[in-house]
């Protein structure tokens, strides 16, 4: 048998080449055909601790007259559409956030965009007016944006960003967004790495440690959004979040790179002595046994204490100082002022949303009255924020064209089921 000659360089670097291009192409095809069977609900390879920061291409496809969303983000979207044509003299807005925004429930009636929706078509009858519902459950703000970024695109006349909640994890970096984009990947990653049980999958949101680096993400996140609006001409409000000061729940988030954890969390003895003390109605002894006690639970009860004895702004200080160190997924303080910040520098509008339910609410601290759980607002609750977006909109001018009507008081009253009292002659809930 003949020897076979040794392979030139230059025969090596074309083999390479080709063995490149052939695995280049292999994956291709393999991405190709995972995206069609997403595409078309065969499949769905999307986990989600996968869609709380990166986007899987555009959310909305264009199917005849309409954009529709894609199978991919109706994991976490409202499958809502909108026109592919807007007249030139019509109305749009988008929605953006996390599952505030979205609503409970989802979008049935009760919702902030049904309730947004309905006073625009009542109050103005004769214009073309869409209002796109673009929340997502479990998403931060880096996800946020980019919704919001393909939104503008779509002839839209009003950007709403409330986003806050969901905060905690640092961007993506641009390979771990490309691997996550690809289908190949994530087939692989389900092979490989079986998805965490629901029953074992933390409510909350995993925390970074590089806190400042995660609100320094933030605030650029807001940042691009703002300028991705106005290179559209889009005009674009900023809002604060309602923030469950009083939210008494126990499930726990998890730190970055933590696959298990309890199902509630385990409190220091300390903190169980002052809680069934809390628990017995002797607030007085409750803040005595939790003020030397080292945990951060102890904040949350004593700040619950002074509130039960009336000290009505102390607790509010402890409370949002609890809310600094452990948000469970809600709107931090400090992240609050970045929204503030931003806004101002910015000089952008802003819709402050905490201040109105702040107002709403007892002793000027949010709880069970109108939200539902750590976040998400009751139907009283979200037409409260419904309405303060109304009113910001038409503070500025940014309505519908033609003249607004008036709404009858009684017929707003009988849809309603659920009422509070605001002194605005104007408002739309009760």
């Amino acid at each position: 048998m003949s020897k076979r000659s040794p392979l030139t360089q230059a025969q090596r670097i074309r083999y390479v080449l080709y063995a490149t291009a052939v695995t280049i192409a292999v994956l291709s095809i393999v991405d190709a055909v995972i995206t069609t069977l997403e595409e078309g609900g065969d499949i769905n390879l999307t986990r989600p601790d996968d869609q709380v920061s990166t986007l899987d291409g555009a959310p909305w496809s264009q199917r005849g007259d309409r954009f529709v969303l894609t199978r991919v983000a109706q994991n976490s979207m409202v499958p809502m559409s909108f026109a592919s044509t807007k007249p030139e003299d019509g109305f749009r807005a988008f929605l953006v956030g996390g599952s505030f925004m979205r609503g409970v429930p989802h979008e049935g009636a009760g919702t902030i965009r049904f309730w947004l929706y309905r006073e625009l078509r009542r109050r103005f009858p004769s214009a073309f007016v869409e209002v796109i519902n673009a929340g997502a459950t479990s998403q931060n703000s880096n996800r946020v944006r980019e919704i919001a970024q393909h939104a503008v695109t779509h002839d839209t006349n009003v950007l709403i960003v409330a986003s806050c909640n969901n905060e905690g994890a640092l961007p993506p970096g641009v390979v771990q967004k490309r691997l996550q984009t690809s289908g190949t990947f994530r087939l692989l990653k389900s092979i490989l790495r079986p998805e965490i049980a629901d029953e074992h999958r933390p409510l909350h949101t995993p925390q970074d440690p590089d806190i400042d680096a995660v609100r320094e993400a933030f605030r650029n996140n807001l940042l691009e959004i703002v300028r991705s609006a106005r290179s559209r001409n889009v005009a674009i409000y900023l809002s604060t979040l309602p923030v469950n000061l009083r939210y008494a729940g126990n499930s726990p988030g998890r730190p970055i790179g933590e696959r298990e954890h309890p199902d509630n969390v385990s409190w220091a003895p300390c903190v169980n002595r002052g809680y069934a003390r809390y628990e017995a109605q002797d607030y007085t002894g409750a803040i005595s046994e939790l003020t030397h006690c080292d945990d951060v639970e102890a904040l949350r009860w004593i700040g619950l204490s002074h509130y039960a004895l009336g000290d009505f702004s102390r607790a509010r200080r402890i409370l949002q100082q609890y809310t600094e160190v452990e948000p469970r997924n809600r709107c931090r303080p400090s992240f609050q002022e970045v929204i503030r910040d931003v806004a101002k520098t910015q000089n952008v509008p802003l819709i402050d949303l905490e201040k109105a339910i702040n107002d709403a609410s007892p002793h000027s601290i949010p709880g069970p009255e109108l939200f539902a759980s750590y976040c998400h607002l009751t139907w009283a609750g979200q037409a409260l924020v419904a309405d303060t977006m109304l009113q910001a909109l038409r503070k500025d001018g940014t309505l519908p064209p033609g003249d607004e009507q008036s709404v009858d008081p009684e017929d707003r009253r009988r849809v309603f089921t659920t009422f509070i009292r605001k002194p605005a002659e104007d408002s739309f809930y009760f």
